[in-house]
C-alpha cells in the first residue's frame, strides 16, 4: 500500500512539473510575442507574401514629393466575411503607410456614424452598395460603403467598392501610380488582316482594365503610324496580311519598336470544333526573324478543361472534360517579369514556335508545352468527347507556345553599333488565351496585362499584379498508378491503421504493467 502511495505522489509531481513547464512556456511565447510587436522586424510567410507589398509599390512610394491622403470609408455593420476583408485592408494599408517613411497619411471613415461623412463619400465618387446583413435573427437589406479615396495635391483618385482583396495591392498602387505620374501611354492596336480590336466582344471584358493605364488607338497600316504609339499590337487576324503592310511592321521593328503578336494558323469552329488551315501573312516575316511558324495544333493529355453539353435520351447533360486541344502548362520562364510569378496558363488551339536563330537577335522562350505533348499537323475534327489518342508518326513536343525575340532587327551599321536601335517583338501561337468567349483563367490575362506593361518597360506594375495567385495542376497520372492508389486508399490505409492502433494499444499495456517495477526498484 506505501509503494502505491509512493507511485502515485510520484506521479502527481509528475503532472505538476509538466503543467509548470508548459504554462511557462506558454508565457514566454505570449511576452516574446508582445515584445516583437514593437520591434521593426517584419515577416510575411503566406503564399504569394498577401500581408506585404511588392518592391514595386516600394520603389514607386519612394517618388512621392507631396503627402499622399488615403481615405477608407467603410460602414461598421458588415457582413462577417466582409469583415474579415476589412482587416486585411487595414493590414496592407499599414504596409503602404510604413514604407513611405510619413508621406502616407491613412483616415478611416465610418458613412454610417454622421450625414457629413457620408456625403463626403459620395462626393469621393464611393456609392452605397446595398447588402443583406443578418443580426440577432433578422435579416435586412442596408446601404453599406466599402471604399477608397486617394488625394495628391490638387488630383483625386479612388476605388469605390472593394469587393475582395485579392490584387488589392495592384488597384492602390496603379492608382498612386497614376497620381505621381500623370500623363498617357498609347498602345497602337492594328485592324488589319480582319484582327480583333478591343471595340470587338471577344476582348470586350479586357477594355475596361486597359484604358486604366492606356490610351487605345486604332492604328491602320494602310497610314502612318503615330509616332507616339509606344506599342504596336496585332491580335488574331483571320485574313491575310499584305506584303506591303508586313514590311511597314518591319520597319516599325527595325526603327526600335516593340511590336506584340498574337497570331493563330487555323480558324476553329468552337461550336462544331473543326479547324480550317489559316494563312496570316507574317509566316514570312517570322522566318527573317529566325522563328518557324508552324502549321498544326499542339495536343497535350496535361490540359485545361472545357463545358460539354449532351444530349442522352431526352435529358441534356452538361459535364467538364479536358481537353487536349487546349494545353495547361507550367513550363514558364521564370525569370522574365511577365512570366515569373504565374503558375500556369491555357493554350486554346495553339500552334508551334520553332526558333531557327538569327544573327543579332536572342529569343526568349516565354511557355512551353508539357513533354507529353505531340503535334496534330492537319486537325480537322476536335470533338471534346472522343478520346485524342497520339500517333505513331507524330512529332513529339515539348514545342515553344510564345516567345520575345529582342535585339538589332535592322543589323549593325559599322562604326555606329552603338547607335543601332533595338527591337522587340513578342510572339504567341495563339490569340485565344487572351479572348473572353473562351473559358476565362484570371492568369491568362494576367499574363497578357504583364506583357503590355513590359513592351512599354513599365515593370513596376506587372511585378504586383501576378501576386498571390497561386495554382498549381496535378501532374498527370497513369491508370495503372492511379488504380494501384485507389485501392490503397480503400484497402491498405484502413487495415494499416488497425494495426497501427493494436501495436500502440500493446505496448502501452506493457509499460503500464512495468510502473510499479520502475518506481518501486523491485
Amino acid at each position: 500500500m506505501a509503494d502505491l502511495t509512493h507511485v502515485q505522489k510520484l506521479r502527481r509531481q509528475k503532472n505538476l512539473y509538466s503543467w509548470t513547464a508548459a504554462l511557462l512556456l506558454a508565457g514566454s511565447i505570449l511576452i516574446l510575442n508582445f515584445v516583437v510587436g514593437y520591434l521593426p522586424i517584419r515577416m510575411d510567410t503566406s503564399e504569394g507574401k498577401i500581408y506585404s507589398i511588392s518592391k514595386g509599390s516600394k520603389q514607386l512610394l519612394k517618388d512621392l514629393d507631396d503627402p499622399l491622403l488615403i481615405r477608407l470609408f467603410f460602414s461598421s455593420k458588415l457582413p462577417p466575411n466582409l469583415k474579415l476583408n476589412e482587416q486585411y485592408i487595414h493590414d496592407l494599408l499599414s504596409e503602404y503607410k510604413r514604407a513611405s517613411k510619413g508621406k502616407i497619411r491613412i483616415e478611416y471613415l465610418d458613412p454610417s456614424q454622421s450625414d457629413k461623412i457620408r456625403q463626403q463619400a459620395i462626393q469621393a465618387g464611393i456609392a452605397p452598395v446595398k447588402l443583406d446583413v443578418r443580426e440577432r435573427n433578422r435579416r435586412e437589406v442596408r446601404d453599406c460603403f466599402m471604399g477608397m479615396s486617394l488625394l495628391y495635391g490638387d488630383q483625386s483618385a479612388m476605388i469605390p467598392f472593394i469587393q475582395q482583396t485579392k490584387g488589392l495591392e495592384y488597384e492602390i498602387t496603379l492608382r498612386i501610380k497614376k497620381l505621381v505620374h500623370p500623363g498617357e501611354i498609347k498602345l497602337g492596336v492594328l485592324s488589319n488582316g480582319e484582327s480583333l480590336t478591343f471595340e470587338d466582344a471577344a476582348l470586350k471584358d479586357l477594355k475596361t482594365p486597359m484604358s486604366e493605364l492606356f490610351t487605345i488607338v486604332d492604328v491602320n497600316l494602310d497610314e502612318e503610324i503615330p509616332s507616339d504609339i509606344r506599342s504596336l499590337w496585332l491580335v488574331g487576324p483571320t485574313a491575310e496580311i499584305s506584303e506591303e503592310q508586313a514590311e511597314k511592321l518591319a520597319s516599325w521593328v527595325v526603327l526600335g519598336g516593340t511590336l506584340g503578336l498574337l497570331i493563330d494558323r487555323h480558324i476553329v469552329d468552337i461550336k462544331e470544333f473543326r479547324a480550317t488551315a489559316l494563312k496570316t501573312g507574317l509566316e514570312d516575316l517570322l522566318a527573317e526573324w529566325g522563328v518557324e511558324f508552324r502549321s498544326g495544333l499542339v495536343v497535350d493529355p496535361r490540359s485545361d478543361t472545357i463545358q460539354v453539353q449532351s444530349t442522352r435520351g431526352f435529358i441534356q447533360w452538361i459535364n467538364r472534360v479536358e481537353f487536349p486541344y487546349f494545353p495547361l502548362t507550367s513550363d514558364l520562364d521564370r525569370i522574365h517579369p511577365a512570366t515569373k510569378d504565374i503558375d500556369v496558363l491555357s493554350f486554346p488551339f495553339v500552334s508551334p514556335l520553332k526558333i531557327k536563330g538569327k544573327k543579332d537577335l536572342s529569343y526568349t522562350i516565354l511557355a512551353k508545352s508539357s513533354k507529353y505533348s505531340w503535334l496534330d499537323p492537319f486537325p480537322s475534327v476536335m470533338s471534346p468527347l472522343q478520346r485524342h489518342a497520339k500517333k505513331e508518326s507524330a512529332e513529339e513536343g515539348p514545342f515553344n507556345l510564345g516567345l520575345i525575340i529582342e535585339g538589332i532587327f535592322g543589323g549593325k551599321i559599322e562604326g555606329k553599333e552603338d547607335e543601332a536601335p533595338v527591337g522587340r517583338v513578342i510572339v504567341f501561337g495563339t490569340s485565344r488565351f487572351v479572348r473572353t468567349d473562351f473559358p476565362p483563367r484570371t492568369q491568362n490575362f494576367s499574363l497578357f496585362m504583364n506583357l503590355l506593361d513590359w513592351s512599354v518597360q513599365d515593370e513596376a506594375l506587372l511585378k504586383i499584379r501576378s501576386a498571390g495567385a497561386v495554382i498549381r495542376p496535378l501532374r498527370p497520372m497513369s491508370e495503372g498508378i492511379r488504380f494501384l492508389v485507389k485501392n490503397m486508399l480503400i484497402f491498405f490505409l484502413p487495415i494499416f491503421s488497425i494495426l497501427l492502433g493494436f501495436v500502440i494499444w500493446k505496448r502501452a499495456k506493457i509499460r503500464r504493467s512495468l510502473l510499479p517495477l520502475t518506481y518501486t526498484g523491485a
